[in-house]
């Protein structure tokens, strides 16, 4: 849960707004342990569901709950209530290399396409040092002289750059949703946006009056690495999904990617959870051996043979017993 109060202090955020909301979850069934930050001009809470609370019913539970509280202050935002991705990273790559900001961040986007598109990968977050912004310049004086306001033009922009319903066919076999597609995602696609009509009956269209430039968000940081540009790939393991599968779908598509790369460009693996995961694997089969060894050694030694053997062959069956029930218990 993410509340923003503008210019507020954490004392100022504990008292009016933390406070509040925890009296307020502190009596659902479905609520657990709550934990809150205060920080300026934000507060954050994260409140830890009751054993056997299904999440979807807990959030409706928990937003009924805190839309009920009227103290909070009229300069905080809009509460943000939302359950937490269970997720877990399994590699976090960086693309790196003599390149523009725009063309490492293409390059990841590409990498994100293509990874999404295989059957084993569900989740890949790209995370670059600025966020992709298209500007749209105009002068005032050609805006007086075409009679539009700036809310006007940018109204105009936004209901031809989003995807809309298009209605529903009915036919023998189902029915067939139409949609528009209008998202566009580059500077060069705005430009034939119509803006109005001439006294000729020409369209004037946006690129007319405008200056339209793809950019980055204007903030006081760069991401680099090695000494060039970098950009952030997160692959993560979703629900049911393999750790060991994603990882291998991942290293198999960079030895397709690399040699394609131009000459400088450099991708990285920062963190490989599964490469974390195999080590542990192997490290407890190592030890199950070694036990297993012990167990015989010592037992043909001090005792017979065959009761070595035997007791040794009985060590794997409860080991899969116990493997077992937790697959079909759903734990792990």
């Amino acid at each position: 849960m993410q509340i923003a109060y503008p210019g507020a202090t954490p004392a100022e955020i504990e008292t009016s707004i933390i406070l509040p909301i925890e009296e307020a979850v502190r009596t659902l069934s479905v609520s657990g342990r709550v934990e809150a930050t205060a920080s300026e001009d934000n507060a954050a809470i994260a409140i830890e569901l009751a054993d056997g609370a299904d999440a979807n019913r807990a959030l409706q539970d928990i937003t009924s709950a805190v839309s009920r509280i009227v103290s909070f202050p009229e300069e905080a935002e809009e509460t943000l209530i939302a359950i937490r991705d269970e997720r877990t990273p399994v590699k976090w790559l960086v693309v790196s290399g003599p390149l523009t900001e725009r063309q490492i961040t293409s390059l990841a986007e590409r990498m994100r396409r293509d990874l999404l598109a295989t059957p084993t990968i569900s989740q890949v977050d790209i995370t670059p040092a600025r966020r992709p912004e298209i500007t749209f310049e105009i002068p005032q004086a050609r805006l007086r002289a075409l009679g539009l306001r700036l809310d006007e033009v940018a109204a105009i922009i936004r209901e031809n750059a989003r995807d809309g319903a298009g209605g529903t066919v009915r036919t023998r076999g189902g029915d067939i949703v139409l949609r528009a597609q209008e998202r566009r995602d580059a500077a060069s696609a705005y430009g034939d946006i119509p803006l109005m009509a001439s006294d000729e009956g020409a369209p004037i269209l946006l690129r007319d009056v405008a200056t339209i430039t793809d950019g980055f968000e204007d903030v006081s940081f760069r991401s680099f690495y090695n000494g060039g540009r970098g950009t952030f790939v997160w692959i993560y393991q979703n629900g049911d999904e393999k750790q060991l599968e994603i990882a291998e779908t991942v290293d198999a598509y960079l030895e397709e990617l690399r040699p394609t790369l131009p000459d400088g460009i450099d991708i990285d693996a920062l963190q490989d959870e599964a490469s974390q995961y195999r080590s542990r694997v192997r490290l407890l089969i190592k030890n199950g051996l070694i036990g297993l060894a012990l167990v015989l050694v010592v037992l043909g030694l001090f005792l017979e043979a065959r009761l070595a053997f035997w007791v040794a062959a009985g060590i794997p069956r409860p080991l899969s017993g116990l493997c077992c029930c937790c697959r079909f218990s759903g734990r792990a």
